[in-house]
């Protein structure tokens, strides 16, 4: 097995963006078809290897070689990781927020103690084009049920692959589902996932996670509002129960669901919660005693997520 080199290539042509028309000399001639400019595009990290075929089914890696390629120091013979973690570019693989004016989201999350070694099922692969794909190798685990974790854009080349982006991603880890879309004129990485406590899927934690790619990087950016100011994590509960105590002392269930619909102009967000009795305890809620209905609007400016209003979990929690 060829060894990873993780000294920065330049690799030509990798995402062609722009092109260039040449107008031929002459009235009398016709303008010469229009020709794509080539683009320099440098990858953060470079794994030799040679293609299995000509079809872009075919151009994969092993799973022991993901993660040796993408975690330095990682043991194929036992599994383990080097810690602490860092990426093939070796950048640290830490969940921290762009900027110092968002340190308390998300600070209320532990970390739970490292596994001894990774498995199979801690590597995410998702098809982003035909030469593309989107990897996640899972970490950490928290406290909530997420997952932790780099999170990188490759690209298979004739003999090698090429990392065009990376990040480091807390999202929910099982089924998990990794995609790009394009929103006002940016790329948005859209993790969605689920955690059960059991083998019941009908009792599960299920979410969505944004993150923007800016350049060569996908940042973890909050929810801000109109003014810039942080207001939230960009995570959606899609489905979730759990236990909370109101101001009078009592323990009720809250249940919510939601849906994130995507436009070329904006993400619209649907929610629903409702709040129950416990008398069956969380997993089977009482009597209804409260339900609300929310929609709000997910724009980006500038790199940055704004939200046209906070989310209606938050405000049911306060409120209650």
């Amino acid at each position: 097995m060829i060894p990873p080199m993780r000294t920065p290539t330049i690799a030509l042509g990798a995402f062609l963006a722009l092109g260039i028309s040449t107008l031929a000399c002459g009235g009398s001639q016709k303008p010469e078809p229009e020709k794509p400019t080539v683009e320099i595009v440098p990858s953060l990290c470079t794994y030799a290897t040679r293609a299995a075929g000509s079809s872009s089914d075919s151009r994969d890696l092993a799973t022991v070689t993901w993660f040796a390629f993408l975690l330095p120091g990682y043991k194929m013979s036992t599994n383990e990781v080097t810690r602490p973690v860092t990426n093939c570019a070796g950048q640290p693989v830490r969940w921290a927020y762009v900027g110092p004016e968002c340190p308390a989201l998300e600070a209320d999350l532990a970390y739970l103690p490292p596994p001894p070694n990774l498995s199979p099922q801690d590597l995410i692969i998702a098809r982003a084009s035909q030469y593309t794909r989107l990897i996640w190798a899972i970490t950490d685990r928290l406290s909530d049920g997420q997952a932790e974790g780099p999170v990188a854009l490759a690209e298979f080349r004739t003999n090698s692959v090429e990392i065009r982006a990376l990040g480091t991603l807390r999202a929910l880890p099982d089924r998990a589902r990794l995609r790009l879309v394009t929103l006002q004129g940016h790329t948005l990485l859209v993790a969605e996932g689920e955690r059960c406590d059991s083998s019941d899927s009908a009792h599960c934690y299920r979410g969505t996670r944004l993150m923007v790619m800016d350049g060569n990087r996908f940042q973890q950016q909050p929810l801000r509002k109109e003014d810039g100011q942080c207001q939230e994590a960009a995570f959606f509960p899609t489905e979730h129960t759990q236990l909370i105590t109101g101001k009078d002392g009592v323990k009720r269930a809250m249940t919510a669901s939601g849906r994130l619909d995507f436009a070329p102009d904006g993400i619209f967000i649907h929610e629903e919660v409702a709040v129950r009795t416990t008398d069956g305890g969380a997993k089977t809620p009482g009597k209804l005693l409260r339900e609300a209905r929310s929609d709000r609007r997910l724009r980006v400016r500038a790199g940055r997520l704004f939200a046209s209003d906070g989310s209606l979990w938050t405000r049911m929690i306060e409120e209650w």
